[in-house]
């Protein structure tokens, strides 16, 4: 995870160790010192559809390429590089 841009503009750059890994079927967040959660999703077409604690959880995926991925969160813009 490169950064995160929040819905107010502000941006706060994540250094090492803050990532978010997508397998078939769980979206892993970690977030250094914090810990990580797991969460099954589903994906049709540019939705991730995420459960947390039986509540639906959307993510909008805005851009997508080889090695970056933008992703619209209820907290704000993930932008995510491999």
């Amino acid at each position: 995870m490169a950064e995160m841009v929040y819905d107010d503009g502000s941006v706060n750059q994540l250094e090492a160790g803050n990532f978010v890994y997508l397998d078939a079927n769980t979206i892993t967040v970690v977030i250094k010192d914090h810990g990580s959660r797991q969460y099954p999703y589903t994906r049709q077409n540019n939705v991730l559809t995420l459960t947390a604690d039986n509540e639906q959880i959307t993510w909008q995926i805005l851009s997508e390429a080889t090695h970056r991925l933008e992703v619209a969160t209820p907290i704000g813009k993930y932008k995510l590089t491999r």
